[in-house]
């Protein structure tokens, strides 16, 4: 791939095997046209990953800073079951009254574990991968809608 890069984001479509670059989550939402996308601003991201198949769309947002937060997958589907509530997943209610269902992952021969946080906003549903859950309990609460025609 050529890398043009003109921001500090690393955007790859999967679908046009293209490589681009964006300087905020704003100009991305704008560049992309998206819709309904909720984030938190404050979070730095290095590199989004976009796919789609089957109409089925998926974004990955990977941070800077992965001492917190792995990786934010959206999807326009649930592609983790939340909303068939699992009896693996324990649910759960931010401050500012978001639902949010938390997996725990142990691996058992380091064990080191992994939480995945999952909850819907609008039409979008959303996975994070942490070490941190109480953490990014915090971050979900600062999320805002980001629309692509406002900055």
């Amino acid at each position: 791939h050529e890398v043009y890069k003109d921001g500090s984001i690393t955007y790859i479509n999967q679908n046009k095997d293209e490589v681009s670059s964006y300087s905020s989550i704003d100009e991305f939402v704008k560049g992309e046209n998206i819709q309904g996308l909720f984030f938190n601003r404050e979070l730095e991201i290095q590199k989004i990953v976009y796919s789609e198949l089957d109409g089925n769309k998926k974004i990955v947002f990977n941070p800077l800073d992965q001492n917190k937060v792995f990786s934010i997958r959206v999807d326009s589907y649930d592609a983790f079951g939340i909303e068939y509530n699992s009896n693996n997943y324990k649910k759960d209610t931010t401050n500012s009254g978001i639902d949010v269902w938390i997996y725990e992952k142990t691996n058992t021969s380091t064990e080191k574990g992994t939480t995945q946080i999952m909850f819907n906003i609008n039409k979008w549903y959303y996975c994070i991968n942490t070490s941190y859950p109480e953490n990014v309990i915090e971050l979900i609460d600062n999320f805002e809608e980001i629309l692509p025609w406002k900055k």
